[in-house]
């Protein structure tokens, strides 16, 4: 039985989440993942909304549109720090250790009839090693849903290799990169002037099924996928393109782009400085992903995304 929390609102109203007590659907909804937990009893059951009888990912609590519900992966520290608002990027949040929490029920892209698992329909290949592929229309809901839950020295994923830190022990949620195929996405909860914010890195593959056809695009598309269905979902952000260029990384031509995003609330607005490098690895029809992020200022947190980023390696 999938755990406590908010979920994609199987009513399907776009961007709403409702809230799942474990055994029944509840009349509480948000638009805001970082809504505390209602009191129990406080309201009555909802029974099953739009005609959905199942649980939080089960076929009959499926939703048709909206954005993925970020999800506590585990630990009721966790849950107290976004409740208490101490964790200053609170969308980027997770457990540090398995089990996960379930894969949030199939979202279609806007305009497209595409859910998690399907494939799209035939079209031109990418360039590169990403080539050879079926392309579909973006899909930011289209990754396979599998992380790596346990924390290692090395994570590989789509024929790339980084090697992470051993004072990195928080696990990001992978309901965050649902875009992703096969990913790894470690960090801390730690980092800024205040030890509350959040800088890691996030492995994983982007499948030409989902739209992502050649690195330069792939980028840009990488970056609506945080801000539509990722951790930036839940309303508008600033957001400020540092760089857009060519890169190679361990051998491996690609495209790297940095962007700083502001969250706008509060006397001083924090901002989080995110390196998206989309690289081709050589796998057929996918290309390998790494996106680095850290309180902008903070040169210690900097250094040590921009080492694990610096041990890309293939293989």
């Amino acid at each position: 039985m999938n755990p406590p929390g908010w979920y994609p609102d199987p009513a399907g109203v776009s961007g709403r989440l409702r809230f799942w007590d474990g055994s029944t659907w509840r009349e509480d909804t948000t638009y805001n993942p970082a809504t505390p937990f209602p009191d129990p009893g406080s309201s009555a059951p909802a029974g099953p909304p739009g005609g959905g009888t199942g649980a939080p990912g089960a076929p009959g609590g499926s939703t048709s549109g909206g954005k993925i519900a970020l999800l506590v992966g585990i630990g009721v520290v966790v849950v107290a720090l976004v409740v208490a608002g101490i964790v200053f990027v609170p969308r980027l949040i997770g457990g540090d250790g398995p089990p996960e929490p379930p894969v949030s029920p199939g979202v279609n892209t806007p305009g497209t009839e595409q859910t998690p698992g399907t494939e799209p329909t035939p079209g031109g290949g990418g360039s590169g090693g990403g080539g050879g592929g079926e392309v579909g229309e973006l899909n930011c809901a289209g990754g396979n849903g599998t992380a790596l839950g346990t924390k290692s020295e090395t994570y590989t994923s789509t024929g790339v290799t980084i090697t992470g830190r051993a004072d990195w022990g928080f696990r990001f949620d992978k309901t965050q990169w649902t875009w992703l195929d096969d990913q790894a996405a470690w960090g801390t909860i730690e980092a800024g002037p205040e030890a509350d914010m959040a800088a890691g890195v996030a492995l994983g593959g982007l499948h030409n099924r989902n739209g992502f056809t050649e690195p330069e695009k792939a980028s840009a598309d990488y970056v609506e996928c945080l801000t539509t269905y990722g951790p930036w979902n839940d309303k508008e952000y600033p957001m400020t393109e540092v760089s857009s260029e060519a890169v190679t990384i361990g051998g491996m031509q690609g495209w790297q782009r940095v962007i700083d995003i502001t969250d706008n609330e509060g006397g001083t607005p924090p901002e989080t400085r995110v390196t998206i490098i989309v690289l081709d690895s050589g796998q057929p029809a996918r290309f390998a992903s790494l996106m680095g992020f850290w309180p902008k200022g903070d040169a210690t947190a900097e250094g040590h995304v921009n080492e694990v980023i610096g041990s890309t390696q293939k293989g």
